[in-house]
């Protein structure tokens, strides 16, 4: 792109974040002023045309009238505001019901579930309105079924923020494959019949065997984060007090 035009022209949903980009576009070239104030002098008529030109430059081809049409660069700037406004807040209210009522629907993976939240943090960011990571954590957590009850227990049992990537690197390890869990299945039947480590002619252990495991809760080897103790006592906890409060 040239030093005059961004990498994404004014679009229908885009316009918190084309405002933004384009003040800073104005600021690099010295030609705040002219974009934020109605000329007077000639020199100041000069230098809004030349903000004008700045602006068709970065816009889609249907918004092109607008500008054309305004008096000057400032003109061009307040009709563009006016134009998006019911748009925008339109859309942005839309987006921050779907994202109080976000959960997982039937039958979604967790991939498609994680993708599709982050798609939506980065929609309200383009109306203005900002998602933390602490706070899609938050809520992709709570729109987890209840079979994520022991994974999710866990998360927000532990200390500090919630750093989404690990949120998501932990929800991943939980859900593992099904050719997995048979794999994990079939090692603990082998192990309790007493035959661990020995069977298969000297072969060596699973590559999905415990003792390749690493718990993605309390970071220790050799078991899986449902069979971990510590991960299942916070657990039982929660449940206790869940249970007195009911009393």
């Amino acid at each position: 792109m040239g030093k005059d035009r961004l990498d994404e022209p004014l679009d229908l949903h885009n316009y918190s974040t084309w405002k933004l980009r384009f003040q800073l576009l104005c600021a690099e070239l010295g030609y705040s002023r002219a974009l934020l104030q109605a000329p007077i002098a000639e020199a100041d008529v000069i230098m809004s045309d030349k903000v004008k030109s700045v602006m068709a430059k970065n816009v889609k081809n249907h918004y092109l009238q607008t500008i054309v049409r305004a008096a000057n660069a400032k003109a061009a700037w307040d009709a563009l505001a006016a134009t998006f406004a019911s748009t925008c807040n339109t859309r942005k209210v839309a987006l921050r019901q779907e994202l109080s009522d976000f959960k997982m629907e039937n039958g979604e993976e967790l991939p498609v579930y994680i993708s599709r939240a982050r798609q939506l943090q980065s929609d309200l960011l383009e109306t203005g309105h900002v998602v933390s990571d602490v706070e899609l954590s938050i809520i992709v957590i709570k729109g987890l079924p209840s079979k994520y009850h022991v994974v999710t227990t866990a998360l927000t049992m532990r200390e500090g923020e919630l750093d989404f990537n690990q949120v998501v690197t932990r929800l991943m390890a939980y859900v593992l494959p099904e050719d997995d869990k048979k794999d994990s299945s079939v090692f603990i039947t082998h192990q309790s019949g007493g035959n661990a480590g020995s069977s298969g002619g000297g072969k060596g252990s699973r590559p999905n065997s415990k003792s390749n495991a690493t718990c993605h809760y309390c970071g220790k080897p050799g078991h899986f984060i449902r069979e971990c103790k510590k991960c299942l006592a916070v657990v039982r906890q929660v449940v206790w007090r869940r249970c007195v409060e009911v009393i």
